[in-house]
């Protein structure tokens, strides 16, 4: 094996690990960004862009597909609401390869087809990975090593810091990208919360410059049989809004699917090590949405990393910084998410009908909120609704 060394290695070439290796560079830092695929960006997703993260990451407009103006949202009996909420959409292979150039711009090597194999160690310390390519197997050193690899990080899992999954802790979603003859609408984003979409989950439109990414996710231990493919097709071709608006599809793409992590782990930090992004299980529970929380918690670690190698202390007690601000930040609202997920997970469409409608109609909210428990009124009165 031959040998690299670097200060830091981040891997994971995704939203989370370019934004950590980005700041790193940014101090002067001598960073990898290893990729296992030929490029970055080959990540299943709708690409939703919440408009923090174009604001806080000064996201160019020439790499956003359109912005949209409101959500329109369905449940079981047709549309909910409208909420008016500027937000923009991306293709992750564009957004994900326009992030890696700003790292590489700032100093960071990119290291595509590259696939870590495991963290390499010295005593306790995490001292780099071993990693393979097309050329071999290779040994690359550094102080730090920051793991933003995804859902079953391998490069946690090998630094004892792998989160265990119940069927109730993740999410699957599957999705194709379609074109239409008659042109996108491009103003709205389409959120599908009725049970015939999805048990618990939902489905989701997005429009794109020229094609829509449609999509359903459901929590893992609510799915039957190839339920999740069929309920796709649904939306698609036979639900009283989806199909109309997908009415003049003149290309379907492949069905490609990912599983989306919803517990965060509870250690993120060790001895030369950090974890990021969906290795972390940084995603909201509730909306399944991560990539402003993937940045947040890679700028996060950027900085804590790049701190520890300034002062010379790359301990866990030094790296545990990173979780302490991003619990205080994000982590009780995401822990929060979690808890009401397990206790609503079989009533959830229904539930989100309930707090959609408290949210976009004020009167029913005042109405209800006269009650001891509103939120459990109202859930009580759409069950009663669906049962009859």
């Amino acid at each position: 094996m031959s040998s690299l060394d670097y200060d830091i290695i981040v891997v994971g070439a995704g939203p989370s690990g370019t934004t950590a290796a980005r700041r790193c560079a940014e101090k002067g830092l001598k960073v990898a960004l290893i990729e296992k695929h030929e490029q970055p960006g080959m990540k299943v997703c709708a690409g939703g862009l919440d408009s923090r993260v174009i604001e806080d990451f000064d996201i160019s407009k020439d790499i956003v597909q359109c912005h949209t103006e409101t959500y329109r949202l369905y449940g079981s009996s047709g549309r909910i609401a409208i909420k008016e909420v500027e937000s923009a959409t991306v293709y992750r292979r564009d957004f994900d390869q326009y992030l890696a150039a700003r790292a590489t711009d700032a100093g960071a090597t990119l290291l595509t087809s590259t696939r870590c194999l495991g963290v390499l160690r010295e005593g306790d310390r995490v001292k780099g990975v071993d990693v393979k390519t097309s050329e071999g197997k290779k040994r690359i050193k550094a102080q730090i090593v920051i793991a933003a690899d995804g859902f079953n990080s391998v490069t946690a899992k090998s630094a004892g810091l792998q989160t265990s999954y119940h069927p109730r802790d993740y999410g699957l979603t599957v999705q194709r990208e379609i074109r239409v003859a008659s042109g996108v609408q491009r103003s709205a984003k389409h959120l599908f919360y009725g049970r015939d979409v999805s048990r618990c989950g939902f489905g989701w439109i997005y429009p794109k410059r020229s094609s829509y990414t449609v999509g359903v996710g459901c929590l893992v231990s609510r799915i039957e049989k190839n339920q999740l493919v069929r309920n796709l097709e649904y939306l698609i071709r036979r639900h009283p809004i989806g199909s109309r608006i997908l009415t003049d599809s003149t290309h379907i793409s492949k069905v490609q699917a990912a599983p989306v992590p919803l517990k965060l782990s509870p250690k993120m930090f060790g001895n030369g090590v950090l974890v990021t992004g969906d290795a972390a299980g940084q995603v909201s529970p509730l909306g399944g949405n991560g990539i402003y929380y993937a940045m947040k918690a890679g700028a996060m670690a950027g900085e804590t990393a790049a701190n520890a190698i300034i002062h010379e202390d790359v301990s866990a007690s030094a790296l545990s910084q990173y979780q302490k601000e991003w619990t205080l930040v994000f982590g009780e609202d995401l822990k929060r998410q979690k808890r009401i997920l397990e206790l609503v997970e079989p009533w959830y469409n229904l539930y989100m009908e309930a707090k959609i409608l408290l949210d976009s109609h004020a009167s029913i909210k005042k109405i209800v909120s006269k009650g001891r428990n509103p939120a459990r009124s109202l859930l009580r009165l759409r069950w009663r609704e669906f049962k009859d």
